[in-house]
């Protein structure tokens, strides 16, 4: 699956997902596309949707052979 279609897949479930570019990919000095998926939430405690949609991207990637990560304190996710 290409990020492009990953990217799309996320949109579909509801999520704001957007492609960025990954500079200095671990540490190899390329550049490689990946895709932020915001969920930011307001007040001190994430939110049971921030939650949520972390979850649901962390999934959504790991079960089509990307790796995820927690951005921020559940403000993002980000997927190479």
């Amino acid at each position: 699956m290409s990020i492009n279609t990953l990217c799309n897949g996320l949109r579909k479930n509801g999520l704001d997902a957007q492609i960025i570019t990954v500079h200095n990919y671990h540490g190899t000095g390329h550049d490689a596309p990946g895709i932020m998926v915001y969920h930011d939430y307001n007040g001190p405690y994430p939110s049971r949707d921030a939650l949520s949609a972390c979850e649901i991207a962390t999934a959504y990637a790991t079960r089509h052979g990307y790796s995820a990560e927690q951005r921020g304190h559940y403000t993002a996710t980000l997927i190479y």
